[in-house]
């Protein structure tokens, strides 16, 4: 990203080059790289992002004003020419080798038209806005799917880079109607655009954190950072050595303890992302007051200001080559090929910005030479990219549609669950009433007895298979259901999509849903289906936080349940869970032979949950629960398959497509003829 660039600009920004701050940015690489070459080791490390805006922001703030003393202007077309420059040559490089690793790596099955798409996005510089429109974002379980996923920062700040100048100007335009001076005049502007983004980042990280953290308003605060720093690095008593030195030291743990103790579940930017901009705004502002302080020496060593030299090259190369290991790895590379492919990422950058970067930016090349030359240049290489990426775009589908097998697979992911309307999904981030009981009823509508599936994302996923025998026995079903929110009163979340799920918006639903339950029951024959990815400490991403054995827990709730449902006339059914697969099953297929794809049986078995032979348990002791268990009809005595020829049954590792909710149902109907012969 840009904030990873040495900018030595022009004049008297050139002379004030400092070292520190290329080694900042080397810290800020470096945890970058290491959180998406071992997330789990340094859980935080996206935060190395934020000290790059703040770097970004001070350093294009201090060129700028910089050329504005010496010029009494700013040339506009020269300070975008020297970001062509600067930034272009290398992104297209890694833009084009990406597009040629696509064609040799990924399927055709939407992967590679994803690619293709998000490399026009990134000559667009618009790519934070693709990504944060995509299903799967910066957190997901398979972020390798997007190659080009970090170039959301590099969007940010290109839009940072088309606006910054006017604010330069605009505070110069203040400052004489009213005579206050341009540079407070400046942090005036800054404070009042910090306070507001501050705020609106705030704001958005409770009610939609996907806009909070991938567009650039919930963002501009971190430059207004780094940009006040610059505004007024001449203003006030300069700090003695000690003050100066603590704070540079207080800000290198800042950035470290964010990146050590945050994570994917951290609300983020917003408040918490202070500690990481504060941080690297101590930093700065200390080793302007202090150049020779201990944590600046530090910073200013070789290691870490080569690093920072040829950071943005690094950040460039990196997450490509990751993803493409993960890719062809089916997401099972080892730290071996991991750290492999960081090395060889690094060795990309230095002789990038060796060979080509550096001479394009120092103008020894006569393509560099003059404002428009290079304006006209880059404009050619967006081109270049740009055809490129459709070219790839026309080689997918032509793929594509030459393959029953990868059309098969698209359709799995592309249909999913089903065309359901959206509100039945309750996916709301906050929980104001359950959708209207008319548009989320399927199966036979004009029935009297009513089928009313409550639950997670499993519950959706169901919702085919219940359509489909609903009508075929005139039985209406209604769906209530919420992904990550499991059918039990009184239980957390899943706690692995703080984007969706929190647990005062499950416990709103489910108790919204029982008061429907009661009042439904009092009108018509109802049925009551549980259906969830029930908890179990031994399936991954599933952690249970309510205190004792699992088993036992999800017993005591379903028990209640019934016991609630009794006096109702409400018949209670538990659906058991199917199977999770090794990997992303259309990834999978895709990629390999479907053996490889399926679970073995054995493995399969050792992953049911607690909570699946407490509910057996229950359901033997009490009488009056009936269950339905798809997991003998999805797996046969050696393997759980991903496909059952051209059918296939999953959309991901664990929920059943449409058309594998729909074979199931085909299979299942003697259970479900048993479980729910009441409902008829």
């Amino acid at each position: 990203m840009a904030g990873l660039t040495i900018d030595k600009g022009a004049g008297a920004a050139s002379r004030q080059w400092r070292a520190d701050i290329n080694g900042l940015r080397a810290v800020a690489v470096g945890i970058v790289v290491v959180f998406h070459g071992f997330p789990k080791l340094l859980t935080g490390g996206f935060v190395g992002v934020d000290v790059f805006f703040v770097i970004s922001g001070f350093v294009i703030t201090r060129v700028l004003l910089a050329e504005q003393r010496r010029t009494q202007r700013i040339d506009f077309a020269g300070f975008y020419a020297r970001r062509a420059r600067r930034l272009l040559p290398a992104l297209l490089l890694m833009l084009l080798a990406t597009l040629a690793g696509g064609l040799a790596i990924l399927p055709a099955t939407g992967e590679l038209q994803s690619l293709a798409w998000s490399a026009l996005s990134v000559l667009l510089f618009a790519s934070n806005f693709f990504f944060w429109r995509q299903a799967s974002g910066y957190f997901a379980a398979q972020p390798e799917s997007f190659p080009l996923l970090h170039t959301w920062t590099l969007a940010v700040e290109e839009q940072f880079y088309l606006l910054w100048p006017l604010l330069i100007v605009a505070s110069a335009w203040i400052a004489r109607r009213t005579r206050i001076g341009q540079l407070r005049a400046l942090l005036v502007l800054l404070g009042l655009l910090a306070v507001v983004s501050l705020a609106l980042s705030v704001s958005v990280v409770r009610l939609n954190p996907s806009v909070g953290f991938y567009l650039t308003p919930a963002r501009a605060w971190e430059f207004a950072i780094g940009a006040a720093l610059a505004a007024g690095e001449h203003r006030g008593r300069r700090l003695p050595p000690w003050l100066a030195t603590a704070l540079a030291a207080a800000g290198l743990a800042a950035i470290a303890g964010a990146a050590w103790l945050f994570d994917g579940t951290t609300p983020f930017p917003g408040y918490t992302a202070l500690l990481p901009t504060l941080g690297a705004a101590a930093v700065i502002l200390a080793g302007e007051h202090a150049p020779r302080n201990p944590v600046a020496r530090l910073l200013a060593l070789r290691p870490f200001a080569y690093t920072g030299t040829i950071s943005y090259g690094w950040y460039l190369w990196h997450w490509p080559l990751l993803a493409f290991v993960q890719s062809a790895t089916l997401g099972e590379a080892s730290a071996g090929m991991l750290l492999a492919a960081l090395a060889v990422s690094f060795a990309i950058s230095a002789a990038s910005y060796h060979l080509v970067e550096a001479p394009i930016r120092e103008r020894r090349w006569a393509i560099a030479r003059g404002e428009w030359r290079s304006l006209g240049v880059g404009a050619a290489a967006l081109v270049l990219g740009a055809t490129a990426s459709i070219g790839v775009l026309l080689d997918a589908q032509a793929r594509l549609a030459g393959s029953p097998w990868l059309q098969a697979i698209a359709t799995a992911r592309r249909e999913r669950t089903g065309d359901w309307p959206a509100a039945c999904s309750h996916y709301q981030t906050r929980f104001t009433g359950l959708a209207s009981v008319e548009g989320c009823t399927v199966g036979d509508r004009a029935a009297r007895p009513l089928i009313i599936l409550w639950g997670d994302s499993h519950a959706l996923h169901s919702v085919a298979l219940f359509d489909r025998w609903g009508r075929d026995h005139h039985v209406a079903v209604l769906y209530r259901a919420r992904g990550g929110c499991r059918p039990m009163p009184g239980w957390d979340s899943l706690g692995i999509a703080g984007d969706l799920v929190d647990r005062a918006q499950c416990l709103a639903l489910n108790d919204a849903v029982r008061r429907q339950v009661a009042e439904l029951a009092r009108q018509r024959p109802v049925t009551l289906v549980l259906a969830s990815r029930w908890p179990a400490s031994n399936v991954p991403d599933m952690p249970n936080r309510e205190p004792g054995p699992v088993g036992v827990r999800v017993a005591r709730a379903v028990s209640d349940i019934v016991d609630w449902s009794k006096p109702l006339g409400v018949r209670v059914v538990a659906m058991l869970d199917n199977p999770t697969l090794p990997h992303d099953g259309p990834s999978c297929l895709a990629r390999a032979a479907p053996a490889r794809c399926a679970m073995p049986r054995a493995r399969a078995d050792a992953m049911r949950s607690e909570a699946t032979e407490a509910l057996r348990a229950l359901a033997a002791k009490r009488g009056d629960l009936a269950l339905v268990d798809p997991f003998a009809v999805l797996c046969d005595r050696t393997a759980c398959p991903a496909n059952e020829g051209s059918t296939i049954l999953y959309f991901d590792s664990h929920h059943l497509s449409l058309r594998g909710g729909l074979w199931l149902e085909q299979r299942l109907v003697p259970q479900l003829d048993a479980a729910l012969r009441h409902s008829e």
